[in-house]
């Protein structure tokens, strides 16, 4: 998949989860949807960043089901997480939005055929 299409793709679901649960939860502590959608967009980025598209077997750990895992269980506790100053509030909507965007570059990429490794070569 082209750096563009994951680009579209993690702007509009970043901002539509967003915009989903602020929604059905108006309390909830989520950054601005279109926030979301911008940091998403250039966060989609970062897999192939990390792990450069060169070869067809290019998806290694950071393109793997475990790492979808681990920055989903990240989030929480970064959603857990009760900021005390501004600064670290508008820190915590940067790296939610950082996670919604690259879990849209892995799931984009698990319905090709190539899909994702559950934990990469070794």
């Amino acid at each position: 998949m082209r750096a563009a299409a994951h680009a579209v793709i993690g702007a509009a679901s970043s901002a539509v989860v967003v915009l989903a649960i602020k929604t059905r939860y108006a309390d909830a502590r989520l950054p601005p949807p279109i926030f979301a959608g911008v940091v998403g967009a250039i966060a989609a980025g970062l897999p192939d960043f990390l792990e450069p598209a060169i070869h067809p077997g290019h998806r290694q750990f950071c393109h793997s089901a475990a790492f979808a895992a681990l920055i989903a269980s990240t989030l929480k506790d970064v959603y857990d997480w009760r900021p005390e100053t501004a600064n670290q509030e508008f820190l915590r909507d940067v790296i939610l939005s950082i996670g919604l965007g690259y879990l849209s570059h892995l799931t984009a990429d698990a319905t090709t055929a190539a899909g994702l490794p559950w934990l990469g070569r070794f």
